[in-house]
């Protein structure tokens, strides 16, 4: 404890501590005391990550953020978005850059204004390279909101100045690198000395940055975004320029003027038109006996599933809908992971010679008797389900697995369509920071979770880590093995989803392990107007999450 005089103590790994007579910035603890060590990037305070300029004047515990951590990996990549934006904007004043699209270990930018077609990216490394040899720091800087919308319309930044237009604030926080300001939306490293590897080349869409991830900090990872979904991306950049809605400050300008409707409906226009295209193309396929759909936790397979069944009945088709989770081996013979916990997201959780035999005994024509899981018990049980082939059937299947060769080994690939199903956020906070896709479906999870899962918030927050984790090992490897790629998200659910997610989000204590993401999730929401489930159709994907849907779901 802090005593009488009014220091404070400063508790460091190791058992070491530290006092203080005054307060003292974060820029310099992390300075006198982990400088030299190029693998740490940032401080946390008390289990929070701090900003350089934060200042601390109690007792306090001090971690370092190290490279080999999610936390660190996030520092890494937001500090080197900005290194590169800062760069360019350097290069080439008149060229706007937009945040596109995430591949492994980096992102796509779209470029406009005059030379864009004509940009010679090796500038842009050369100054990017010059920055970090300078070990160039990162200043915070308030600004009125007339000196943002003055500086951010000089510099021709639409969405930057949407942003801002909508937002209820007067005073705005940005980050100043070599003269070149973004909007703060989460924290970076202090300078950008350590950004030592990086890469930036040309790609159809624009650029390309790309950096270490996952702790390996020399290793620059070599995949591309597969041909699907590329296809995906253009068009819901058609999408864009048809609703003219790209970023969060335009959806709440369209909130606030009383005209979403138009927008929600264009939105569901667009996903019912993604499900007749997929449907069409099944049908032009006349060996094609199984669709296969697989896509990450919360991307709403089970939605896609039942409306592509309506669509292929009206084609004439007599679909069966059956979940890979009725497959799980159970309980008891569910592998376990490193910690020692169930591991549900690994494939050899699923039957899989049980769920061959289905496939291969359906084809032949042989009448199938469909299981159920019962999670309560962790064991499959038979209730009278019974599922037989004839001329025009097909066997629709969904769960995260959908793509993988080892759950239909036994078949010829032409028999099979296989369809991911990708979260792909488009809306920008600005032009450097795009919505995650994670956070919509971890956000569509939390809400679904606790309204008809009866799970908690924690719990959910809890299990996301494992879930991404398995994700990466089991879910995106496949993606690129898909006939055709489906865009799940709908440009207005953060705003409807907003209200249900800050109810349940706000029943969790600070002293919780996981209020660190509770805060970042509450900060997104914050950026959205509010808008009513009234306008969603009940045959929406977003029902799946919020509930009234026209569908009914075994939960």
């Amino acid at each position: 404890m802090g005593d009488w005089m009014g220091t404070f103590v400063v508790s460091l790994p190791g058992g070491r501590r530290e006092k203080f007579s005054e307060c003292v910035p974060a820029r310099v603890l992390f300075e006198r005391f982990f400088g030299t060590e190029s693998s740490v990037y940032g401080l946390m305070c008390n289990g929070t990550p701090v900003l350089p300029c934060q200042v601390i004047g109690a007792d306090a515990v001090v971690e370092p953020v190290r490279e080999d951590t999610v936390l660190g990996a996030a520092l890494y990549r937001r500090t080197a978005r900005l290194l590169f934006a800062t760069a360019f904007h350097s290069v080439y004043p008149h060229v706007r850059l937009f945040a596109g699209y995430r591949v492994q270990g980096g992102y796509c930018y779209r470029t406009e204004g005059a030379c864009a077609d004509d940009l010679d990216v090796s500038l842009v490394v050369r100054r990017m390279k010059a920055l970090v040899a300078q070990d160039a720091p990162i200043h915070m800087q308030y600004m009125t909101r007339r000196e943002a919308l003055n500086l951010f319309t000089q510099w021709n930044f639409p969405y930057s100045h949407h942003y801002i237009l909508g937002s209820y604030r007067t005073v705005f926080l940005t980050q100043v690198l070599d003269g070149f300001s973004a909007l703060f939306f989460q924290p970076l490293m202090a300078s950008v000395g350590r950004l030592t590897v990086f890469e930036v080349r040309m790609c159809a869409e624009g650029c390309l940055l790309r950096f270490p991830e996952g702790g390996q900090r020399h290793i620059i990872s070599q995949h591309n975004a597969s041909p699907q979904f590329v296809v995906m991306y253009r068009r819901h950049r058609q999408q864009e320029e048809q609703t003219k809605i790209c970023s969060v400050g335009q959806l709440n300008a369209c909130i606030q003027s009383g005209d979403v409707a138009t927008c929600v409906d264009m939105a569901e226009a667009a996903h019912n038109r993604q499900i007749e295209c997929c449907a069409t193309e099944i049908a032009r396929r006349d060996s094609v006996r199984v669709v296969s759909i697989a896509g990450p936790s919360g991307s709403g397979k089970t939605t896609i599933a039942k409306k592509l069944s309506v669509q292929l009945q009206v084609l004439g088709y007599d679909p069966h809908v059956i979940s890979l989770d009725d497959y799980y081996v159970g309980i008891e013979r569910t592998p376990c992971d490193a910690e020692g916990n169930p591991d549900f997201e690994c494939v050899e959780a699923l039957d899989l010679p049980l769920i061959n035999k289905l496939f291969l005994d359906l084809l032949q024509g042989k009448r199938v008797a469909l299981p159920s899981y019962n999670f309560k018990t962790g064991k499959r049980e038979y209730r009278g389900r019974e599922v037989q082939f004839g001329e025009r059937s097909l066997l629709i299947i969904e769960g995260i697995h959908g793509l993988n060769d080892r759950l239909i080994s036994l078949m010829n690939r032409r028999v099979v369509f296989r369809l991911y199903v990708s979260v792909f956020m488009h809306l920008c906070l600005d032009e450097q920071h795009r919505v995650s896709a994670s956070d919509g479906r971890l956000l569509r999870r939390v809400v679904r979770d606790a309204q008809f899962r009866g799970i908690s918030v924690e719990k959910t927050l809890e299990m996301w880590q494992r879930v991404r984790a398995g994700e990466e090992r089991y879910i995106f490897p496949f993606q690129h093995r898909a006939d055709m790629m489906f865009n799940s998200a709908l440009v207005y659910e953060f705003a409807v989803l907003k209200r249900r997610a800050q109810e349940v989000l706000s029943t969790v204590s600070s002293a919780c392990t996981t209020y660190r993401e509770v805060r970042n999730l509450r900060a997104l929401l914050e950026q959205f107007c509010s808008l009513s489930d009234v306008h969603v159709p009940g045959q929406s994907i977003l029902r799946e999450f919020i509930g009234q849907s026209d569908f009914c779901y075994c939960l």
